[in-house]
């Protein structure tokens, strides 16, 4: 399946405390030619993002939804009070209640429970991309 991407020159923000889970996400995502960001804590990608404002390049962002400091709920939570104007798929190996339901509630664009297939994956990111405010 060769999925068509709308923007080839976003971001793709990887927050997930796995450093296998990472390199493996940031290796599909580099052989579809996208830039990457890794963050091993949802605090640290906040940071990153307070220090870098705006970006004039799109971002999306696949968020681990169980990290040690700031889960995916809390990460989602403070993007959501910042009014960010990108994508976020969250991604899980462990699901909770509702946890859909929570995590749409709060603004992401997809959940996907892992292990999540390479096609699924790239369908998702495809769609939030296609979906999300253009940057400037």
């Amino acid at each position: 399946m060769c999925v068509e991407f709308p923007n080839r020159d976003a971001v793709i923000c990887v927050i997930d405390d796995d450093l296998w889970v990472t390199k493996s996400l940031v290796a599909l995502l580099q052989s579809e030619e996208f830039e990457t960001e890794t963050f091993s804590s949802g605090s640290a990608f906040l940071n990153w993002i307070e220090a870098n404002g705006q970006s004039e390049r799109q971002l999306c962002v696949l968020l681990d939804l169980h990290m040690p400091d700031l889960d995916g709920i809390a990460v989602l939570t403070r993007l959501a009070a910042r009014i960010a104007d990108f994508p976020v798929i969250i991604m899980t190996g462990r699901g909770i209640p509702d946890g859909r339901q929570k995590v749409m509630n709060l603004g992401a664009r997809d959940y996907l429970e892992k292990p999540i297939a390479k096609n699924q994956l790239l369908s998702a990111l495809r769609d939030a991309l296609r979906d999300a405010p253009q940057a400037v």
